[in-house]
């Protein structure tokens, strides 16, 4: 089955959001498909967090009755738990500091979509396994019986993402993977977005860092104040002309080996 058999992976078709008595999504219409690797860029406003937290049913837009939707998979409605099998939802709010888990506790977890695991006797040993090889694959197999609260903010942002990779999504959607990060940490955890992608997981990247934008994303979406900015191949795209104008003030970039830089 080729890309253009399959339904998009999400959908998004007049839609806008209020947040208070602020419109911070504006008649958003957008079409993420499968095996799409893409990134959604803007400054802090843009909307970015707002238009993820409509996917994870955190917000719910204003639908129009003449005609808007939102779809994953071409379905309006999903149960979570099936959801999870889809996409997963990497987010550095998951890992709470008021529970305290071993690491690896944290990574069961996404197992029930909880916060910590209520019940360890649910998890069966190929659940066990499995969660070990995607600890291994983020090379955080070390830290499996550390707590979480004892560990540094780029270790955790490993175990969010082992811990949404446990339920073996086609899709990654991450939201600012690498803010708080120092470069070290930040620069290790792009080369691990690269490698599961290179292993075929779709990357969903949502940042308003353009080194986040890892080598393997061929699409940018940009968003301003609410709305759709530009939307493209990644290699049209990122110019130093629509950056310029997206965030406010003249921009002189570098590509070197497939990531941006300013300078």
């Amino acid at each position: 089955m080729t890309n253009r058999d399959l339904p998009p992976l999400i959908e998004f078709k007049n839609i806008s959001l209020m947040r208070g008595e602020r419109l911070c999504l504006k008649n958003i219409n957008l079409v993420i498909n499968q095996r799409q690797s893409l990134a959604i860029l803007g400054p802090n406003g843009a909307g970015k967090s707002s238009l993820i937290k409509t996917i994870t049913r955190e917000l719910y837009p204003i639908f129009d009755p003449l005609g808007s939707s939102l779809r994953i998979l071409g379905r309006g409605n999903w149960d979570v738990f099936e959801l999870r099998s889809q996409l997963g939802i990497v987010s550095a709010e998951v890992l709470r500091q008021d529970i305290s888990q071993t690491c690896q506790e944290a990574v069961l977890s996404g197992y029930f979509g909880s916060p910590y695991l209520r019940d360890a006797g649910l998890i069966s040993p190929k659940m066990k396994t499995y969660a070990q090889d995607m600890m291994n694959l983020l090379e955080i197999d070390h830290l499996a019986e550390r707590l979480t609260d004892e560990i540094s903010s780029g270790e955790a942002r490993r175990v969010v993402i082992a811990r949404a990779l446990v339920n073996n999504p086609q899709s990654l959607l991450l939201d600012e993977p690498t803010t708080n990060l120092d470069m070290k940490s930040a620069h290790q955890l792009r080369q691990l977005l690269s490698k599961i992608s290179n292993l075929g997981t779709q990357i969903i990247l949502v940042t308003h860092n353009l080194t986040d934008i890892i080598p393997e994303i061929n699409r940018v979406v940009m968003l301003k104040d609410g709305s759709i900015f530009r939307d493209g191949a990644k290699i049209e795209i990122m110019t130093e002309t629509n950056f310029s104008e997206l965030f406010g003030f003249e921009v002189n970039l570098l590509n070197k080996a497939g990531f941006y830089y300013l300078y």
